[in-house]
């Protein structure tokens, strides 16, 4: 049942966050059980989920269980998985392409802390522009004024609360 926007309700409307991921997704494999089980239709009613959110969430839920303890070891993030996961795909396929995602995860982790930046499993934007930052500096990519202008304007970006597409655009556009 849908409520008016704006209009609050006694009972969150979304409760399952309280519960992991890849924990809703194995409860809703179990209940799918390979269609024999409980109808999507019947669990989107149910669980307050929509049908695109269990089939991929029953997909996730059935996925060999390589799979399942990556993502409880945090290798790589249930929702990456559960987004990267087509209806074709088979089990080898399956875990072949989590594998290779987190082998990516890996290597772009180790650059990171050779590049100096610790304690983030991320390349977040700021990050990315710390590493541009600091490649211009080290392979003098731009030469003289030009890269300082550069550097000075990404360090304006870096530490700004929140880039805009603008400041971006200014300092490749070196306005």
């Amino acid at each position: 049942m849908k409520q008016a926007i704006g209009v609050k309700s006694a009972t969150p409307s979304r409760p399952r966050r309280d519960e992991l991921m890849l924990d809703r997704a194995l409860k809703y494999a179990r209940l799918h059980n390979g269609g024999n089980g409980m109808s999507i239709k019947d669990m989107e009613k149910k669980f307050n989920e929509s049908d695109v959110t269990l089939y991929k969430l029953v997909r996730l839920g059935e996925a060999p269980k390589a799979v399942h303890t990556l993502i409880r070891k945090k290798e790589i993030p249930a929702t990456i998985v559960s987004n990267a996961i087509k209806a074709q795909m088979k089990p080898r396929e399956i875990t072949a392409m989590v594998e290779a995602m987190v082998a990516e995860r890996r290597d772009a982790r180790k650059k990171l802390h050779e590049a100096g930046f610790q304690g983030g499993k991320s390349l977040t934007l700021r990050r990315a522009l710390g590493l541009a930052i600091e490649n211009i500096k080290k392979r003098h990519l731009v030469k003289g004024e030009g890269r300082k202008a550069i550097v000075r304007a990404l360090n304006e970006i870096v530490n700004s609360g929140k880039p805009t597409v603008e400041s971006i655009e200014g300092v490749i556009l070196m306005n």
